[in-house]
């Protein structure tokens, strides 16, 4: 029996695919205009084309070797070790559904959130939160960093978007505050900056007050004697 191969996967079939599900969502739903919606509709039409496209799916993983592995315990290069992929994704297919959910973010009036990038893919949050410091550590590639990096940068953009738009402006200062540092009344970007003290640096303090009062106070104690 002639095995039948997989269809390639394509940046058309995707978007094609998160269309259809989202615009089935809304049929269902009974969504007229998603961009009036509020943001948690549009997370929950998300986790349904996650649902009806990506889960208990391996599409977004990579298939076949990855370029540049070598696992320095085996020198074959016939191993399977060596030919693993790690189980990694295939970041060229997820910057294709990124780019058609900040699309998607921008048409429907929305925050281009990671976490609703997540709701779409399945990737759990802390994991795309980690590849921040991919570029800084010793990777084969910085393509999970420049993903990160595009969603961090649109979800910034995105929210700023917003306060255009007149909707609750405060609040979303507030949230853009807390995740970028943006200006508000009485909260600064360098003191959003700030990091608190560790237990050590705030006893080094005390001790550097304690030493820095008693030679004042030693000082003081010869004024006065010559004085007397």
């Amino acid at each position: 029996m002639e095995k039948v191969q997989e269809a390639p996967e394509s940046q058309e079939i995707f978007e094609n695919e998160i269309d259809m599900y989202f615009k089935r969502f809304c049929k269902d739903e009974n969504i007229e205009d998603m961009a009036a919606a509020p943001q948690s509709l549009f997370y929950a039409a998300l986790i349904y084309v996650y649902n009806n496209t990506f889960k208990g799916t391996n599409r977004l993983k990579l298939k076949g070797k990855l370029q540049g592995y070598n696992n320095n315990n085996y020198n074959n290069q016939y191993s399977n070790i060596n030919n693993s992929n790690c189980n990694s994704y295939n970041y060229e297919y997820l910057n294709y559904i990124a780019d058609y959910y900040i699309y998607m973010c921008y048409k429907y009036n929305k925050i281009c959130t990671i976490s609703g990038y997540c709701k779409l893919t399945g990737i759990n949050e802390t994991v795309i939160y980690d590849w921040a410091n991919e570029k800084r550590a010793s990777k084969l590639s910085t393509s999970a960093y420049d993903l990160w990096e595009k969603l961090s940068k649109d979800y910034e953009s995105s929210g700023e978007a917003r306060l255009w738009s007149g909707k609750n402006p405060v609040g979303q200062l507030a949230v853009m505050n807390r995740r970028f540092g943006w200006n508000l009344p009485g909260v600064s970007r360098e003191s959003s900056n700030k990091t608190a003290l560790t237990a050590a640096e705030i006893r080094q303090q005390l001790s550097q007050n304690n030493t820095q009062l008693t030679d004042k106070q030693q000082i003081n104690a010869v004024n006065n004697s010559d004085t007397i």
